[in-house]
């Protein structure tokens, strides 16, 4: 399991709350390990947990920056996808 974006990366409390109950998939979440993330991909589970968590940081607004500007070089017009169908 990852978490990513703005509310996965920022929120020690909604990680926990998402995988509250989730014992049964032999996930260990490690406490220290959420409350301590900082700006670095990093594990969240415990070594004892059958399934990795781990953080994920993203930089959205790079990748959509990079994917309209391979649309706009391939010249595809705005409000179409690169299958041609329109939005």
């Amino acid at each position: 399991m990852a978490f990513a974006g703005g509310i996965g990366e920022n929120s020690p409390l909604i990680r926990k709350m998402i995988l509250k109950g989730m014992g049964f998939l032999g996930l260990d979440l490690d406490l220290t390990r959420n409350e301590g993330t900082g700006a670095q991909d990093c594990l969240l589970s415990s070594k004892a947990s059958n399934v990795d968590v781990v953080l994920v940081h993203t930089n959205e607004e790079l990748m959509i920056a990079r994917e309209a500007l391979a649309l706009w070089q391939k010249g595809i017009p705005a409000g179409q996808t690169r299958a041609g169908g329109n939005k």
